[in-house]
């Protein structure tokens, strides 16, 4: 989130002197090449604002609107396109490429750096300080409080019921994930089989052994889909058999891995999807 603030805050006078400079009802033209950003810009920027979204938001395993985004343009992020779209705004990632921003700021373009948050509240941020800097602060502000609402809406009281979430080749996200989050408005609690005990900062992902995955007290296992036999060894770990007779099948809920992957717009949809499978489990 502070990557953000920070480059917000450079780019957004930036921004602003360029709506300013044209006529009153002017905004500037976006790209968009970051996936975390493109739910936002549909939500709160104005359709002829948007020149292209960004290609990795067309792919279902990876986000909950790929069927809006196939409804815009979209791009993978060429300089030729870009440069030939001619864009104001131009969205990216921490991890874009220095040398790709350092060309686009040379033709004129102010570039927003989204860093994906961590947690709601830090979406909450990002999605207002976006919203300065596209000129769309007011609507910005509205559609987060519509999304602390639907969150909100989605969210169960406490139960007893604690969940140990298991990922590919013997991953285990941790307090630090922002599934850890997403269990507990959905009225659950997140477990780990190895909790750290140092000082040191979340860890979001930990590894974990066979041993320690069915030693622990979780009373559900969560993936991301059901999977008994495995597509390749990063899958085994999740279809041993020991593994099977400590989390049977009613003992086991799943979550689709595209509603964890970005935190904000996909939240409450997240929530919602836990929270209905909680329901369903007897403790």
């Amino acid at each position: 989130m502070l990557l953000l603030a920070a480059a917000v805050m450079s780019s957004t006078s930036r921004a602003a002197d360029l709506t300013a400079a044209k006529a009153p009802d002017a905004l500037p033209k976006i790209i968009s090449l970051n996936m975390c950003a493109d739910p936002y810009l549909m939500a709160f920027a104005e359709p002829e604002q948007i020149l292209a979204l960004s290609a990795l938001s067309l792919d279902k395993a990876m986000s909950p609107f790929h069927q809006t985004v196939a409804q815009y343009p979209t791009t993978h992020g060429g300089i030729e396109q870009i440069l030939a779209l001619k864009p104001d705004v131009v969205i990216v990632s921490p991890y874009s490429s220095p040398m790709k921003q350092a060309l686009l700021a040379q033709h004129g373009i102010t570039i927003v750096t989204l860093a994906a948050s961590e947690t709601f509240a830090a979406s909450g941020a990002e999605i207002l300080a976006l919203g300065q800097a596209i000129g769309r602060r007011d609507a910005a502000a509205a559609y987060w409080r519509q999304l602390q609402i639907d969150t909100q809406a989605a969210s169960q009281a406490p139960r007893e019921l604690s969940v140990l979430a298991l990922q590919r080749r013997g991953l285990t996200a941790a307090h630090g994930h922002i599934l850890a989050e997403i269990v507990a408005m959905a009225g659950a609690q997140l477990v780990t089989p190895s909790p750290r005990h140092d000082a040191g900062p979340p860890v979001a992902l930990q590894s974990v052994n066979l041993e320690q995955a069915i030693s622990t007290q979780a009373d559900v296992l969560l993936l991301s889909r059901p999977l008994h036999k495995p597509r390749d060894r990063g899958d085994e770990f999740l279809t041993h058999p020991a593994l099977e007779a400590k989390f049977p099948d009613e003992k086991r809920i799943y979550l689709d891995a595209s509603l964890s992957v970005c935190t904000g717009a996909a939240t409450p949809l997240a929530v919602r999807q836990l929270a209905r499978a909680l329901h369903a489990i007897t403790p």
